[in-house]
């Protein structure tokens, strides 16, 4: 496999090209989404563990995604068998889909508990304040204006989307690639960086999308 550079424009290609296979095989899409959603629903009824599981098994979710786009690039209709094909190619493969999971399921814990030592507590509070049905305007301004509360949101999102550039690429770069993980989070990274203005225009293109 070779590292392809792009120009700024091609982010915005991107956005295009998702709806344009979403599209063509809505109920397919929908489905497999509505699938992703119930393993994701099962995996938070069990306690510690299951979310534990839920982030490990992410890297693998998003490669089923990917699998599923290609089959329906090839003609072919998007099954939920997309989520399991990948640990049906060799053991040093599903090996390593498996090792990139307790990567990102440790890194993402480790983000979470310093994100919460340093707000204190502060998102917990809010969201314990809003699921309350009887709390007022004023209760949740106070929870808002804590100080701790934007550290800690800074420090959730900023350290998750650094966490999501070695894992962009990596679960694909093992499946078609056939890279270890080591080199797969090396090269999802480089190729990011590389590309850095498309994924950019990418960004603000769904920042667009989501606001309308």
């Amino acid at each position: 496999m070779r590292l392809q550079t792009v120009p700024a424009a091609a982010g915005a290609a991107w956005v295009k090209q998702g709806w344009r296979a979403f599209t063509q095989q809505p109920l397919a899409f929908s489905g497999l989404f509505a699938a992703f959603l119930f393993v994701i629903f099962v995996l938070t009824l069990v306690p510690l563990v299951g979310s534990l599981l839920l982030l490990a098994l992410l890297p693998l979710g998003s490669l089923g995604f990917m699998i599923a786009t290609r089959d329906q690039q090839a003609g072919r209709i998007p099954l939920p068998r997309a989520f399991i094909d990948p640990l049906r190619q060799g053991p040093t493969r599903a090996r390593a889909i498996l090792v990139l999971g307790v990567v990102y399921a440790v890194a993402s814990v480790l983000i979470i508990t310093l994100a919460e030592w340093a707000d204190g507590g502060a998102l917990d509070e809010l969201m314990q304040v809003l699921a309350d049905g009887k709390a007022t305007p004023a209760d949740v301004g106070e929870r808002l204006a804590d100080p701790r509360l934007e550290l800690g949101l800074l420090l959730r999102f900023g350290l998750a989307g650094l966490l999501s550039i070695p894992f962009w690429h990596a679960p694909a770069l093992v499946h078609w690639g056939t890279q270890g993980v080591a080199q797969s989070l090396f090269s999802s990274t480089v190729a990011i960086w590389r590309n850095k203005g498309a994924f950019l225009v990418f960004a603000l293109a769904w920042c667009a999308v989501v606001l309308v």
